[in-house]
């Protein structure tokens, strides 16, 4: 049955032309409509349950990016900031260390790490950092200064940000004992 505005067109009694020419015209309209949305596949998905996320507060950042320098850097092997990391920089005349190769080796790690989070994978509620956006905003300021050349306060404010201590990361060694041509033990400080 052909309903056009309220008026019943007589189907049966229409030339096979016209017969033809109404199934092609419904049969294009029934092609057309399946390849549109349902109501139901329009519907918002459910946002993925967030319990099931990691929640990247600072443990879970200090203790991945550890794992990213250890596979990155030294092979996988565990390190530790004090012996492994504080020997990318010799010490200088003085018996301190400088800062510039590590400064430049963390904001590479930094980087790289930044690199490869994904958007959706993390929780970051009761996290100190309010999204993903956020917390790359803060690595991106933190490699920023850590590349300007200089170690100051602001390399410090930078890595605070992002929950690093920078003392872990840029031990002087000022506190190292050595010894001595005579024998005695003191520290290169």
């Amino acid at each position: 049955m052909i309903d056009i505005a309220g008026e019943d067109i007589p189907f049966d009694t229409m030339s096979k032309k016209d017969k033809e020419m109404y199934q092609e015209a419904a049969y294009f309209i029934q092609q057309q409509m399946a390849g549109l949305p349902t109501k139901s596949s329009q519907e918002e998905k459910p946002e993925e349950d967030k319990s099931k996320l990691p929640l990247f507060d600072n443990t879970y950042f200090t203790r991945e990016f550890g794992n990213h320098i250890s596979n990155n850097m030294f092979g996988g092997r565990k390190i530790d900031t004090q012996t492994d990391w504080n020997s990318l920089d010799e010490r200088g005349e003085n018996g301190l260390r400088g800062t510039n190769k590590r400064a430049e080796a963390l904001a590479n790690m930094l980087e790289s790490y930044s690199n490869s989070l994904e958007e959706g994978k993390y929780n970051f509620e009761g996290s100190p950092f309010k999204d993903l956006s956020d917390f790359k905003t803060k690595l991106n300021t933190a490699i920023s200064v850590l590349k300007d050349g200089t170690y100051d306060q602001k390399d410090t404010d930078a890595l605070n940000a992002i929950g690093l201590r920078s003392s872990d990361w840029f031990n002087n060694g000022s506190g190292d004992p050595v010894t001595l041509d005579d024998g005695t033990t003191t520290t290169y400080g």
